[in-house]
């Protein structure tokens, strides 16, 4: 995955991923290819890509092992602004330079979903049962975890319920990440 993305992965402005500044990525995509790691987390400070480099795996995937996939975040703004203005940005940009993926035509594209033909990415959020409920998916990345409101029981807990959608699948891959906040009270840090 590592090569791919240094070959075909994009920013968010369509520019190539720049790996010159982000070599710490290359550990993270070799536990991404490692068939024995089922979730990888990623507890960094601010401002060191684990967003981007986060959504270029999940580009990877659509484009070498399409799958379902569950994009989630903390609130349902920031989940859909990761497809409308993140993720269709870079897909576009892949696309251009050869990548195999469809998507619908820009009138046709929905912020809640990407269809990208041969599976579906789909926007979750924290406190969103609906968006949560009765989809299966192989791939999952839960952003800005620390942001995550904490559940008073663990069978409303908003990340239990994201993650057990991709646990029908041996092949499974769920990535989690953010920026710790408070000792003992993080989410990402528990």
């Amino acid at each position: 995955s590592w090569e791919w993305i240094c070959n075909h992965g994009r920013n968010w402005h369509g520019q190539r991923f720049d790996a010159d500044h982000m070599p710490w990525g290359r550990g993270v995509c070799q536990a991404w290819d490692d068939p024995r790691v089922r979730e990888i987390v990623l507890q960094w400070s601010a401002r060191l890509g684990k967003t981007i480099l986060s959504h270029n795996l999940l580009c990877y995937a659509m484009a070498k092992r399409p799958a379902n996939i569950l994009e989630a975040g903390p609130t349902e703004k920031i989940a859909l602004r990761w497809t409308d203005q993140k993720l269709y940005p870079m897909l576009d940009a892949m696309i251009a330079g050869g990548v195999p993926i469809t998507l619908p035509a820009h009138n046709r594209r929905s912020t809640r979903e990407i269809d990208f033909g041969a599976g579906t990415l789909k926007a979750a959020w924290a406190g969103s049962d609906t968006a949560l409920a009765d989809f299966d998916a192989t791939y999952a990345h839960l952003g800005e975890l620390a942001k995550w409101p904490q559940e008073a029981s663990s069978e409303s807990d908003t990340v239990a319920q994201a993650e057990k959608r991709t646990h029908a699948h041996a092949d499974r891959k769920v990535i989690k990440e953010g920026t710790p906040t408070y000792r003992g009270r993080c989410r990402i840090e528990k």
